[in-house]
Order: C-alpha cells, then structure tokens, then sequence
C-alpha cells in the first residue's frame, strides 16, 4: 500500500525568540519571581533558556506566598472556572451555589465545600490589634462576602464577553442586591416589631468592587437599649479606637440625633452618611474593596485610601455608573 501523503508540521515563530538570548536574560533579571515563571512559559524553547540560567524551580516559587498566589492569579485570569484560595494557595473549583446571600453555621469556621481549611473569618496577621477582614465578612449576619466572591465577580465582569449563560447567572447573583429585615423583642415592645432594615448592593465600577451597605433603624427601637447594629461597620475604626464608623457610638447616642453627619475612614476606602429624621435614622457606608490584581494583598485586601482623598471619592466612584 502507498504511504499517505506527508504531514508537515510548522512551528509557530516567537517573537521573543527573535530577540538576543543576553536581551532576554536582561528582560528575566528586572521581573519578580512570580512574572519571571509565567514569562519563562512562553514556550518550551523559552523555558529551557531560562530554566537553568534563572534557577527555575516550583518548589522555590512556592515557598514565597504572595509570589505563589500572584503567580496563580495570573493563570487564572481567563478560567473562568477557577478562582485562586489565598489560604490553601491553590486553584478551587466554581460552586455555583456559593454566593453572599448564602449563610453558613455559626459553628462551621472553615469552607469544607471547597475541600480545604479556608476560614470564614480571617485574622490581619500585618494589623495590630487583629481585625476581621472587610473582604471576607461584610454587613450583616445574613450576608457574608467571601474572597471567591470578590476576585469572581471582578474576573467575570473583564470577562463577559466570554462567558455563557451558567457564568453569567452567577455573576448577577454576586451583584444581585440583599436585603434583610432584622426582628427583635425587647421588653415593653410588641413582638415581631422590625427593629431595622440593611440593604447590600455590589457593582464593578472601573475594574474595583464596590459596596454601598444602608441601614435604616427607629429612634423607638434605640430608646429601648437595643442596638440593630452591635457588631459595627468598619472593623478598622473599630480596633483603632475610632468612632466614626462605630454604628454604637451613633446609636447610643455620642452624637446625638444631629440631622447629617459626614465622614471616612483613615484605614480602608470607605465614605459614611449618617443622616436622620423624626422617629427614624439612616447610615450610608460606601467601600472599596479593590481590585483585581489587589485581591491578594497581605492586609485584608480591601482597597486601601491613596493620599487625601477626602470625604465623597468612594461614593463619587460608585455612584459614577447609574442603575435602576
């Protein structure tokens, strides 16, 4: 039988590869380590030049976390179906039924559906003393934003030109809005009174996750020593001392009712109205939570204020997209 005809295969030319391998060298000396392994993954001839010459090696790659997850972050830009655990410094699998309206048990501290210990609830190991991360636990009992949250609804927003339909139903609901009727009974007080309404509403602005928490309570319900709000707003002013974002000092009354009250937060990117009216009072907290590329930050990754910036950027920025 005759031979079939010849395959010929063509190798697709590098650019990088036109260049002089002492350029190249020079290009690999200026990169940090995690860029220095995705740039040597150019191709295998690149990886060869550089293997050796560089001390290329994974088991040193991961032994710098933040290199490590910056290194998975960059691969996992366009996977649609993997986000990167800055806990476990590896790849997780979507779950579709993981978003922020889900609560889990008080009791269970780590997230066994991802098949790791990664915590809902994490220590600033950088920050003294340590506070709860802005980025994993937002709000209210009911509503928890997690890091896989965050770092998904900013890649799929880049993304959604790419996407299909189960990638976009869950990215409306990270961004759907929350709200949560909180009842409570005080003595004197008729059962099954609302004591105060939150509302939670996420957007992508500019590449940076955006959050506008409102709370609404009654005057009625604070004159009756219970606080809708114990837990605070801004676990930074909390642990610095700070008074502002702290929803007790508003409530209990160290400022008193005054009409309107303005202010922001030193330590995260954060903007507060406090404004209030007969029988009912309303605070307005707008935060940043950064973006992309910033999610894997050491410190708590939220989007930290850059310079004076003053009262009013954050909302500006979340409130420059209309909505309905």
């Amino acid at each position: 039988m005759g031979r079939g005809p010849e395959v010929v295969t063509t190798r697709r030319s590098v650019a990088l590869l036109q260049l002089p391998i002492l350029t190249v060298l020079q290009i690999a000396d200026k990169l940090p380590l995690h860029s220095l392994f995705t740039f040597a993954q150019t191709c295998h001839t690149m990886w060869n030049i550089l293997k050796d010459r560089c001390g290329l090696n994974y088991s040193n790659l991961f032994q710098h976390r933040y290199q490590a997850l910056q290194y998975l972050m960059c691969h996992a830009r366009d996977m649609p179906n993997r986000w990167v655990c800055e806990h476990c410094v590896k790849f997780h699998a979507v779950r579709f039924n993981d978003f922020p309206l889900l609560q889990l048990p008080d009791s269970q501290l780590a997230d066994s559906r991802y098949g790791c210990s990664y915590p809902r609830f994490c220590q600033c190991q950088r920050c003294e003393p340590a506070r709860e991360c802005q980025c994993r636990r937002q709000g209210t009992p009911a509503f928890y934003i997690r890091h896989a949250h965050v770092q998904l609804a900013l890649k799929y927003t880049r993304i959604i030109d790419r996407l299909d339909e189960g990638h976009r139903l869950y990215l409306r609901k990270l961004l759907t809005p929350v709200h949560v009727n909180e009842v409570m009974m005080p003595p004197n007080m008729q059962p099954g009174r609302t004591a105060s309404h939150h509302t939670m509403r996420a957007r992508v602005v500019n590449g940076r996750f955006l959050l506008l928490l409102q709370f609404r309570w009654s005057r009625h319900m604070i004159a009756q020593g219970v606080n809708p709000m114990e837990e605070g707003l801004c676990s930074y002013q909390r642990a610095a001392g700070e008074t502002w974002a702290n929803a007790e000092s508003l409530t209990g009354g160290h400022f008193g009712w005054e009409p309107q009250l303005t202010g922001t937060c030193s330590y995260c990117a954060s903007d507060f109205l406090y404004t209030s009216e007969p029988g009912r009072a309303f605070l307005h907290v707008w935060q940043d939570l950064g973006a992309e590329e910033a999610i894997v930050h050491a410190c708590c990754g939220t989007g930290r204020r850059e310079g004076e910036l003053g009262y009013g950027s954050v909302r500006a920025l979340y409130e420059s997209v209309d909505r309905d």
